[in-house]
């Protein structure tokens, strides 16, 4: 077994691998999901993030996630800093 070892978790962070009709991973459906709920709950629940399940247990799946969703929340600040011209401070 080669490559292809990596590309079970990869499923989950770039699903259009298995099928082109799929294209939102794990990390944007974390974030789009704690999005939605109220603004005074979200950071406790990015803090609360629970894995579960056998396919959590690949190496590296946790601190990978962890990034991704890092990576949108920071996106999302930037771009908001630019807009409003202010930079955002993270208390």
């Amino acid at each position: 077994v080669g490559h292809e070892r990596f590309l079970g978790p990869e499923i989950f962070f770039n699903p259009e691998f298995s099928n082109p009709e799929y294209n939102t991973s794990l990390s944007k459906l974390i974030d789009d999901i704690i999005q939605d709920c109220p603004v005074d709950v979200r950071r406790k629940l990015y803090s609360n993030i629970v894995l579960s399940g056998g396919s959590t247990m690949f190496k590296g799946f946790e601190k990978r996630l962890k990034r991704d969703v890092q990576r949108l929340v920071d996106g999302r600040l930037r771009e908001s800093e630019e807009l409003s011209k202010h930079k955002v401070r993270i208390v």
